[in-house]
This record gives structure tokens, C-alpha cells and sequence, in this order.
């Protein structure tokens, strides 16, 4: 399939900043998520994909997921090191914090999520509770309280 150079231009002007977006989350590292982003990019292309699907940033997603698990660093901390809502989301294991970024950060349904994950429903919607009750106990006991000036 021959595509422009505008086709291809729009096509990452209009899904790119999900896919970055769960790359930097995950990864905690800007370069490794831009390079992370550009690899999941030519996977879909390469993969001669409908540029205009409506299901694409469920495909890209899933070339994203399917290769997090390799570009992950473990965590040796058990508490994050900053306190921050992204620092806590790092310390959870992969199929969590993947499930975590597309449920809780990209807004995704379960049945989406379900596809860019490869997972049952019900194995999703226990990573994705273990997930939410992770980053609770992680974070300070007064982080989620409403603040009020």
C-alpha cells in the first residue's frame, strides 16, 4: 500500500499523542518513549493497516502492549520516589500499569482495553482493580482527598 508522506503526517498528528502519552507513562523516559511511540507507528504501517480506521489506536495500542513487557525496567523501590501519581504508576508490575494507563489515563473502555491487552475481561478487570488499590497504598493517605483553598 503506497501512502504520502501527508498521509502518513496526519494519520500520527491524530493518534500520536495517546499512543506517547502511555509510552511515557510506562517507561518514565521521554527518549524511550518517543523511540517506543515511532516503533509501534511502523509496526501498524508496515502492517499495510487502514490509515483511516476507526479502530487504529486500538491496533496501535496493542503493538504498544505487546512489546512493553521487553522495554520495561524493573523496579527495586517499593515506595515512589517523589511521591507523584506517575512515579507510583512505575513501581506496578507491567500487565497492571499497561492496564492502569489505558483504563485510568487514556479513558479507554474495558472492551477496548480487553483488545489492546489481549486479555479476558475478567483477568483485565482484576489487573485493573489490583492496579487501583497498588497505586493507593503507594501514595500518600492524604493524596487523594480533595483540596480546597
Amino acid at each position: 500500500m503506497v501512502r504520502s508522506k501527508e498521509e502518513v503526517r496526519t494519520f500520527y498528528k491524530r493518534w500520536g499523542a495517546p499512543v506517547l502519552t502511555f509510552w511515557r507513562l510506562f517507561l518514565g523516559d521521554e527518549a524511550q518513549a518517543e523511540e517506543a511511540t515511532a516503533e509501534a507507528f511502523l509496526v501498524y504501517l508496515r502492517g499495510d493497516h487502514a490509515l483511516e480506521q476507526n479502530h487504529a489506536l486500538i491496533l496501535l495500542l496493542r503493538f504498544a502492549v505487546d512489546t512493553a513487557q521487553d522495554r520495561a525496567s524493573p523496579s527495586v523501590s517499593r515506595k515512589p520516589d517523589d511521591q507523584t501519581l506517575k512515579s507510583a504508576v512505575l513501581l506496578l508490575p507491567c500487565e497492571q500499569r499497561a492496564v492502569f494507563i489505558l483504563r485510568n489515563v487514556l479513558r479507554m473502555d474495558a472492551a477496548s482495553v480487553a483488545i489492546a491487552t489481549g486479555l479476558p475481561c475478567e483477568q483485565l478487570r482484576e489487573l485493573w482493580l489490583r492496579s487501583l488499590l497498588a497505586v493507593r497504598e503507594l501514595l500518600p493517605k492524604d493524596f487523594f482527598k480533595e483540596r480546597t483553598r
